[in-house]
């Protein structure tokens, strides 16, 4: 992979599904630093080239994509508005990849948030279990402007076998997903 195609990631959220999603970023070269609540879950994935972050902000800064798999809207607002969150840590331009299944209220907030701080959100629920993440054959549904979702693509491409963009506002995804569950 060439520096132009490799990118800055942080992850944060190492649950099954997180882990699996970070291992396939991992695997495809990318620079990825990780950030979970409790730290053993990390242990894999530093064996093979991670680094670990013991703060929010760490898995942040320098990144110019942070993913969120995290388990519900509290977690997520925790790590992306609570004190060293993402929101005070990401800088003007980048992106918060929220991939976890959330609300769309909880959605439409965080993504004012981050417009206001000039951040970007792209919501991308996944759909399928951990053994499907782990073998790159989840299905994403994403929702977020054009760009932001396209500078996501190569992420998206070794996390699962389809996409499915779904409109340039980030709860658009959250829409579709909670719709079909």
């Amino acid at each position: 992979m060439s520096d132009a195609t490799r990118l800055r990631v942080g992850f944060i959220g190492l649950g099954r599904m997180g882990q699996a999603m970070a291992a396939r970023i991992l695997g495809a070269s990318h620079d990825l630093v990780v950030f979970n609540r409790s730290e053993g879950k990390a242990t894999e994935l530093v064996k093979n080239g991670a680094l670990l972050s013991s703060t929010v902000k760490g898995a942040v800064e320098g990144r110019e994509i942070v993913i969120t798999m995290v388990s519900d809207d509290y977690a997520l607002r925790d790590v992306a508005l609570g004190p060293g969150g993402i929101r005070e840590s990401l800088a003007p331009g980048d992106i918060h990849l929220a991939m976890g299944t959330h609300s769309v209220a909880e959605i439409q907030k965080l993504a004012a948030a981050h417009a206001e701080a000039k951040q970007i959100l792209v919501a991308a629920p996944v759909l399928g279990r951990p053994d499907a993440a782990a073998s790159g054959q989840v299905s994403i549904v994403a929702g977020g402007p054009s760009q932001a979702v396209k500078k996501c693509d190569p992420l998206f491409s070794v996390m699962g076998k389809r996409t499915f963009q779904c409109g340039d506002k980030a709860e658009h995804a959250s829409i579709t997903k909670l719709a079909n569950n």
